[in-house]
């Protein structure tokens, strides 16, 4: 489909949401407020969206956008996140990837000052966005 392939489904408009939602750019793991290193993290991820093939595009959209999706992660906890180096349990704590060697798993246990999402993320959709994305991982 030619408006799928080109459809942005990562607007301006998710940044707009999350703000409204969550309030001020902080990561949510590390409490970094640098506005620069910010940025918004889609819990599931417009790449997994965009292939479901069951959507309609109104509802790739929607999804793509809702504040629900999505929680402010800096730069390094974003990258880890969509590498799936971290994940958030069904319990909402954060987990390092046992596949990693310990050096780095250290690391990322150094650098991440939350181990648990704090509630003000967590709503029936947010739930709803985890269970889609564990799905697809």
């Amino acid at each position: 489909n030619v408006l799928e392939k080109n459809t942005n489904f990562r607007s301006p408009r998710y940044i707009y949401n999350l703000l409204n939602r969550i309030g001020s750019k902080k990561c949510a793991l590390c409490d970094c407020e640098i506005p620069e290193l910010i940025q918004g993290a889609h819990i599931w991820p417009v790449a997994q969206i965009k292939r479901t093939n069951t959507l309609s595009i109104d509802d790739k959209l929607r999804y793509a956008i809702d504040g629900n999706n999505g929680i402010w992660l800096c730069e390094n906890h974003h990258k880890l996140f969509d590498e799936n180096l971290i994940s958030i349990s069904t319990e909402l704590k954060i987990e390092i990837n046992s596949q990693i060697n310990d050096t780095d798993r250290n690391y990322i246990s150094e650098i991440t000052k939350v181990k648990e999402i704090e509630k003000k993320y967590v709503t029936d959709e947010f739930i709803f966005y985890l269970d889609k994305r564990r799905l697809t991982v």
